[in-house]
């Protein structure tokens, strides 16, 4: 299933889109439900592994968040 790492819900804190592939990620069913749905441990623990991985094409898009800034995102 295809996720938004930083939420479309936030795209008014940002100048440039966050509708794209740099933003884009995919992840199993289970993942995904543990991103929206489930307990912080569970949640922070996928966000943070994919903000690792995606950070740095994040920052090349021009789109510059923290872990710390992401994690409150998702509360």
């Amino acid at each position: 299933e295809v996720h938004h790492l930083v939420p479309m819900s936030e795209q008014d804190n940002f100048e440039y889109s966050l509708d794209i592939e740099s933003n884009l990620v995919t992840l199993c069913p289970n993942c995904h439900r543990q991103v929206h749905l489930g307990m912080d441990e569970e949640k922070y623990f996928i966000l943070e592994k994919l903000f690792n991985m995606r950070k740095t094409r994040l920052e090349k898009c021009n789109i510059n968040v923290s872990l710390s800034t992401l994690k409150e995102m998702y509360k």
